[in-house]
């Protein structure tokens, strides 16, 4: 009987995990910024280099 339990817990687990990976596929997700920060060759941000700048990056299904 405690085998049966375990299985069906593992059963129900393994399908609440598969339904949250693909919860968010359907989703457009916008992501939108007002300054441009820039960085040197090694990753610093140079802070002379700070411009207030709109830029808006769409991630969708569709893809390009």
């Amino acid at each position: 009987m405690k085998a049966i339990i375990i299985k069906f817990t593992m059963a129900a687990l393994l399908i609440a995990c598969g339904q949250l990976t693909f919860a968010q596929c359907d989703t457009t997700v916008v992501l939108k910024s007002s300054k441009t920060t820039y960085l040197d060759d090694k990753g610093n941000v140079k802070s002379e280099q700070t411009e207030a700048q709109n830029a808006t990056i769409t991630i969708s299904k569709r893809g390009l």
